[in-house]
């Protein structure tokens, strides 16, 4: 009897061995499955982010453009205006230094005047302080050192 017994036992515990071992693959596929279902749900939620993120982005640089499209002009017509000035400045400049260094010295009365009295360096002296009006002091006297150097 324990003969015919043992073979019905070690075939019930195969049978429940297998159950187990079937009931531990399913729980093992079913955390699997739950683990790639988290993952997943994770990966859009990441993504959702990315998305909103590179929205904003967009939506930043579209207003920083739209600031650029009107500063540039503003900027590049300011900078037209301040070398037009630098130009026209340059040439009043160069204008009074050029047309009135020949009219200085030669429409002043006074200078022929001058000329008639003193020494040549009395006269050079007289003529260079009639004229400190019209040129700078440093450069009358310049003229007159170069002269007596001379």
């Amino acid at each position: 009897k324990s003969a015919d017994h043992v073979p019905s036992i070690l075939i019930e515990n195969l049978i429940q061995s297998s159950k187990t071992q079937l009931e531990q693959s399913k729980t093992l596929t079913d955390n699997h499955h739950d683990k790639i279902k988290t993952h997943v749900e994770e990966t859009v939620k990441s993504i959702d982010n990315h998305r909103e993120r590179i929205d904003n982005h967009s939506k930043q640089l579209d207003k920083h453009k739209n600031i650029l499209k009107f500063v540039y002009p503003v900027f590049s017509l300011v900078l037209v205006v301040l070398i037009l000035l630098l130009i026209v400045t340059l040439i009043c400049i160069l204008k009074k230094w050029f047309v009135c260094k020949p009219k200085c010295s030669v429409t002043s009365n006074s200078l022929s005047f001058l000329a008639s009295l003193g020494t040549t360096n009395e006269r050079v002296a007289k003529q260079e302080i009639s004229t400190v009006d019209k040129f700078t002091l440093s450069n009358a006297v310049a003229a007159v050192l170069a002269e007596k150097l001379s």
